[in-house]
């Protein structure tokens, strides 16, 4: 019993093992590039426990001079220690120079500053030891150009095209303390286009109404058009939104007034789009068709608008509702979904009550997001053609709900996919295809920095991704030259893999139409490289379940035990009978007086003599014996 309780132990310390080291740094070791675009990093498992020894570290690079990089401690919960000695989230300006923020303890979004970059680089590390473990860490980061102007505008004219630019407030990043009205007019390019706005950060002084710090857009040359949208939130409460015109005008006007509160302001992106493809986005609402995402399961996609509500909706929703819903857009097509209003119960997490949307056609896709709380807006998009809703309550409290409104168009890369970086795009199909390291066979070069997108464009395979060859310079963690594979086109998906040395993994990408992969090489040594294929696959192999391993390696030590105690009993066996075997001859006792040893094998010979007679039976032939000839009486 003793030996069980040792080998499940055993078990238990090596799965606990490869739990522990599959935790992995998402995009650790990278250079992200800061765009305009919001972007998140967090602690491995945040907002569960990091583990132990965790070691992270991004270098944010904001692309020339003439951007720095913005970075926003969303909160942290890490152990505490006078200079942050033990576990810790630390802030760079430049590739790690000067410390602007050792992070430890504990500290909410309110409480926490913001932090700029001198120049177009910025580091973020997280480092844990090996004892207590908290939650961790959150930030957001985006990139800002070195000069924007102070100047309050009144009616700048703008000019919109399908290239995006952006709109900073006056003096970004700290909005001026002063009694000001700024107002700026775009106007599209085409007179047949309409406008795409989207607000990408805000941080201005708000409340339960916008009363302080006020961002109105208007749909139209001036402040008498129809309003839009009202931005006024802070850091905290900020969500993204998008907002699009029903002609070639939109009208943005700014107002402040005196406050003590430092804030930033806000930063949003602009650009022309076909009004053939958004008219329907004008229609009015009790024409749009609408779905309880209770009550249907499946709901396909169009040019014209739609839209999904939470039961009930406006009126309160029901009490103990999981309820699933996917979108379907035709081939080709990917999903274009704005929250427009909500009122969910708020709890950390999620945990009560709340809206997941999923980028693909089941809940075991990539979340793309996860809402609750009051007044909420946000804008998704699918990677592939469908996005899954699935909306939950506990028995503890009724709210207003939900109203999501989405359409479906031709598909275009997505947003996240940073345009300055030379991507190869491979289309996958049934058929294997390869790709190789540069000047494979041969050696790769120092300080490569490559990326590939394998894209599905028939939206229903499995992308499959194997190593069929890697020389990788080899080392722990692959912190020197490695192959890294992600679960969408961009490194802020979560990761399939990372690989180096002669590895060679395969990888199943089931949760969207794209996978990322990325080679890096340092400035020392150099190998052969890597041949991968990738091919369209209609399943993968189903895992073995811990469970599974269990039993198997159960099951192997008992027979391995049998084994054991088999050939024991034999050995015991062949002992007795050479202990029992007849006294040698006298003939061999003569031969053999003064050998130990052959008489030894003598005995030996006996021994075996003996097994063999015992198996003789099992061996001869089932013929009746002949009779033995016995001799004449004599008379």
């Amino acid at each position: 019993m003793a030996n069980w309780r040792r080998l499940l132990t055993v078990l238990a310390f090596l799965w606990s093992v490869t739990t522990v080291t599959a935790q992995t740094c998402q995009s650790s070791g990278f250079t992200i590039a800061a765009t305009e675009k919001l972007q998140t990093l967090s602690s491995p498992n945040f907002p569960s426990s990091y583990p132990p020894s965790a070691n992270c570290k991004w270098y944010l690079n904001a692309g020339d001079a003439d951007h720095l990089v913005f970075i926003d401690i969303t909160s942290y919960s890490i152990e505490f220690a006078p200079g942050c000695s033990y576990d810790g989230l630390f802030i760079y300006d430049g590739r790690q120079s000067t410390l602007l923020k050792a992070a430890c303890g504990s500290a909410s979004h309110r409480q926490i500053d913001l932090y700029k970059s001198t120049s177009q680089y910025a580091t973020a590390w997280f480092r844990s030891d090996s004892s207590v473990q908290l939650q961790g860490a959150t930030l957001r980061f985006f990139r800002y150009p070195t000069t924007v102007s102070t100047v309050c505008p009144t009616a700048l004219d703008l000019d919109a095209n399908t290239t995006i630019q952006y709109l900073y407030s006056p003096g970004f990043p700290r909005l001026e303390d002063a009694d000001n009205e700024c107002s700026w007019l775009i106007t599209a390019v085409s007179a047949l286009d309409d406008i795409i706005l989207e607000v990408l950060y805000s941080d201005m002084v708000s409340g339960e109404v916008c009363y302080t710090d006020i961002l109105t857009i208007y749909d139209g040359p001036d402040d008498s058009a129809t309003e839009l949208k009202q931005v006024c939130s802070d850091k905290v409460n900020f969500v993204s939104v998008v907002v699009i015109s029903s002609a070639d005008k939109m009208f943005l006007k700014l107002t402040t007034q005196f406050s003590l509160t430092a804030r930033t302001g806000f930063v949003v992106s602009y650009n022309s789009t076909n009004r053939g493809r958004t008219l329907a986005l004008t229609t009015t609402v009790a024409a749009i068709p609408t779905f309880s995402v209770c009550d249907t399961s499946v709901v396909p996609a169009a040019s014209s608008l739609q839209q999904i509500t939470s039961p009930n909706y406006p009126n309160l929703y029901g009490n103990y509702l999981n309820c699933y819903l996917v979108i379907e857009a035709a081939e080709g097509e990917q999903i274009f979904l704005n929250l427009v209003d909500s009122s969910i119960q708020s709890s950390t997490g999620c945990s009560n009550d709340g809206l997941a949307i999923y980028d693909g056609p089941s809940s075991s896709s990539v979340q793309l997001g996860s809402f609750c709380g009051e007044d909420l807006t946000a804008s998704i998009n699918s990677t592939g053609s469908s996005l899954t809703l699935f909306f939950y309550a506990d028995g503890s409290s009724l709210n207003r709900g939900f109203k999501v409104q989405f359409i479906s168009a031709p598909h275009v890369l997505p947003s996240c996919i940073d345009s300055s970086v030379n991507i190869t795009y491979l289309n996958a199909t049934t058929s294997v295809q390869y790709l190789t390291s540069p000047n494979y066979p041969a050696n790769y070069n120092l300080n490569e920095n490559l990326y590939w997108i394998i894209y599905d464009t028939s939206e229903s395979g499995i992308i499959k991704i194997k190593a069929e060859d890697s020389r990788i310079e080899a080392s722990y963690k692959c912190v020197f030259d490695k192959v890294s594979a992600y679960k969408g086109p961009c490194a802020s998906f979560p990761q399939l893999g990372t690989f180096c040395g002669e590895e060679k993994p395969s990888y199943y990408q089931d949760t969207g139409d794209y996978a990322l992969l990325t080679f890096t090489s340092d400035n020392s040594v150099v190998n052969k490289g890597f041949n991968i294929s990738y091919v369209l696959v209609s399943s993968t192999p189903t895992p073995e379940t811990d469970y599974t391993l269990l039993i198997k390696a159960i099951v192997g030590g008992i027979l391995g035990v049998i084994a054991l105690a088999g050939l024991i009993f034999l050995i015991v066996k062949m002992v007795q009978m050479w202990r029992s075997t007849e006294p040698i001859s006298s003939m061999d006792r003569r031969r053999d007086s003064n050998s130990s040893t052959s008489s030894v094998l003598i005995r030996t010979r006996h021994a075996f003599t003996a097994l063999s007679s015992m198996r003789m039976p099992l061996l001869r032939s089932t013929a009746k014996p002949k009779k033995p000839k016995l001799p004449r009486l004599r008379r």
